[in-house]
Order: structure tokens, then C-alpha cells, then sequence
């Protein structure tokens, strides 16, 4: 079992005068860029649409021209409303933060857009009538801003424990955004009793693997035979203000074609990524041979 330092809870804006009444929401960070609102109450939460991002130093930052970080699930058209609705227990995913400046999350037309990546962040949110303001633990952001080692990088962090599992081939297309089940991992089903965990050591070594940001490529396309498959489920803790969440994160691995497939999040809001490890392909199959020889 892998162990984490206890997260940190979020907390009123360095400054403010802390409400008689703790926050009705809680935020997770589920990974750099995206988070989860979640009403703890049983009656409607009414939140300013316009959250912010800040360095740990408490600079905010510029984002979408001025518009800043909105609380919105799609894009909208025309600018929202001042302020969202949430209802009574319920959660919000709004878009990710892309890491950037000008194209922070929904503007797609910039004249310069800079990455503000290589250090570490936090949201903050506030209900709409700014009684009570919540800020994230922190989290970081690499200095890479192609998106590929940005979401790999993601996935890897706050890990508390994993197994790998021997794969079996599909008998059809394979759906990798299928809803989670124990005896699947990315899609693939996973062959009876070869499920078993892995220590702390094969767990890191792993990770630092998928989080090599020169290790993957993430344009080639080859027509290839599967015939290995090699699968990782790894169980994190996000970041969080309120009672601690677990987030799984499927991986598999074809060890014929250095295929590389990753799905996360729960049975309603699955997160995918594929690519392949060809740059890495020797390290892959030498971690595969010692967690499952």
C-alpha cells in the first residue's frame, strides 16, 4: 500500500473574516486543471459563476480575456449568468482549466496565449453573495504544456495503492469509456485471478513511466495485432476541501504494439486518453516482466 502526507482542507481567502457557518460545498481537485463542486446540503447552493485560479503566492491570474474561470459544464454561446445554481447534493464538473492564459477554458481565439504552467495552483470559489469563499489545496502544473504529458502527468498523482492484471484479448471492438466494473480495466476484461496488488516500488516506478514527458507518442497511428495486454488499476486520493474521495484510474498496455489506453472517473464521467509508448517501449516491458513475471 502506498501512502500519501494528509491533505490539506481548504479554507476562507488569506485575510477574510472566516463565516459563523462552515462552507455548504466542498471542491475536489481530481486532477491539474479539473475539479469537482459538490453541495453538501440538502437545499440549493447559489455560487458566482466566475471562480478564479491563483498562484501559491495568492497572485490570481488573468484568464480567457478577463472573463476568468466560469462555472459552466459546456462552453456556453453567450456569456452566463452572474451567478449558478446547485442543487441540493449535488455536483459540478465545470470545464477543465487547459493551463493556459487567453485559452484558459472556453476562448478559442487568441492572439497570444501563454503557459502558465511550471508551479503550483489552487481554485477558488465563492457563493454568490461572497459569504462564504473556498480555496483547493494545491496543485501543480508542469512546465510541458503539450497536452498529452499534461493529462498522463494527471492520472498519476496521489496514488495510495495499485494492481496490475494479466488482460485478455477482445473478442470485438473494445469500449474503453465503458462504465467501471472489477473485472475489467480500460475496457479489456480482466483474466480470472491474475488481479494482484503491487508494492510502493513497482507503484512509483510505474508512474514515473507515464509520466515521462518525452516517453510517448502521441501521433503515430499503426494498424497493429494486439496479442499482450498488461493492465494497472491505481486508486488516488485527490486533493480535496471536504471528506476524503477515491478516484480509479484504469490503464492498459499492449506489449506487442506499445499501445496505451487510460480511463478515470466514475460510471457517469469517464475521462479518456490513448496513445503509445514506442519512445519507452524497453522500460515498459522490463516493468511489466518484474510485476508480472
Amino acid at each position: 500500500m502506498l501512502t500519501v502526507p494528509p491533505l490539506a482542507t481548504g479554507s476562507a481567502t488569506p485575510g477574510a473574516i472566516a463565516p459563523s457557518t462552515p462552507p455548504p460545498f466542498t471542491i475536489t481537485v481530481m486532477t491539474p486543471g479539473a475539479f469537482e463542486i459538490e453541495n453538501t446540503t440538502g437545499a440549493p447552493v447559489t455560487l458566482g459563476t466566475r471562480a478564479s485560479i491563483e498562484r501559491e503566492d495568492g497572485t490570481l491570474l488573468n484568464l480567457d480575456l478577463g472573463r476568468g474561470l466560469r462555472l459552466v459544464e459546456q462552453c456556453p454561446q453567450t456569456e452566463p449568468d452572474r451567478c449558478v445554481v446547485l442543487p441540493a447534493h449535488a455536483t459540478l464538473r465545470p470545464v477543465p482549466w487547459s493551463g493556459f492564459d487567453c485559452s484558459a477554458q472556453c476562448n478559442k481565439t487568441c492572439r497570444a496565449n501563454n503557459w502558465e504552467g511550471g508551479g503550483k495552483f489552487r481554485f477558488v470559489v465563492r457563493t454568490c453573495d461572497s459569504v462564504h469563499t473556498v480555496t483547493t489545496p494545491s496543485f501543480t502544473v508542469p512546465r510541458d504544456s503539450r497536452p498529452g504529458p499534461f493529462a498522463r502527468q494527471s492520472i498519476t498523482t496521489d496514488i495510495v495503492s495499485a494492481t496490475v492484471a494479466r488482460l485478455e484479448l477482445p473478442s470485438q471492438q473494445f469500449a474503453l469509456g465503458a462504465p467501471a466494473s472489477r473485472d475489467h480495466i480500460a475496457g479489456f476484461r480482466v483474466k480470472p485471478g491474475t488481479e494482484k496488488p503491487i508494492d510502493k516500488t513497482l507503484a512509483d516506478a510505474f508512474a514515473l513511466l507515464v509520466q515521462n514527458e518525452n516517453g510517448f507518442d502521441d501521433e503515430i497511428a499503426k494498424r497493429c495485432l494486439m496479442t499482450d495486454l498488461v493492465g494497472v488499476r491505481l486508486v488516488r486520493h485527490p486533493p480535496t476541501t471536504g471528506p476524503m474521495k477515491e478516484d480509479v484510474v484504469e490503464i492498459a498496455f499492449d506489449q506487442t504494439c506499445s499501445k496505451f489506453f487510460a480511463v478515470r472517473g466514475d460510471t457517469s464521467h469517464r475521462v479518456e486518453m490513448a496513445t503509445h509508448y514506442d519512445p519507452q517501449r524497453p522500460a515498459f516491458l522490463a516493468w511489466a516482466k518484474r510485476a508480472v513475471p
